[in-house]
């Protein structure tokens, strides 16, 4: 039984540690040009540029609660997260 467990809790424990050290050594983020100036967008309101608005929006909300893309990045790392677990346990 308690091999049983271990095996079962093993994939979702590794990608737990994984995205962990991945937020851990990427926090705050890492931001090209492109994503400053999405940043730039979302913080104005004013979505003229050529970027994609729902995520120049999403960095401008992030960033009234938390300034910068450390809260962005970790939203983006948990939706990798949740994605692989659905994927792991089979949808």
């Amino acid at each position: 039984m308690g091999l049983h467990k271990f095996r079962k809790y093993l994939a979702p424990g590794l990608l737990t540690a994984g995205f962990a050290a991945i937020l851990a050594t990427n926090w705050p983020g890492q931001m090209s040009y492109d994503s400053v100036m999405q940043l730039a967008d979302g913080r104005s309101g004013h979505y003229y540029s050529w970027h994609p608005v729902v995520m120049a929006w999403l960095l401008g909300l992030s960033d009234a609660l938390i300034p910068g893309p450390g809260l962005f990045l970790a939203f983006t790392i948990l939706l990798l997260w949740g994605a692989w677990l659905i994927l792991w346990r089979g949808g």
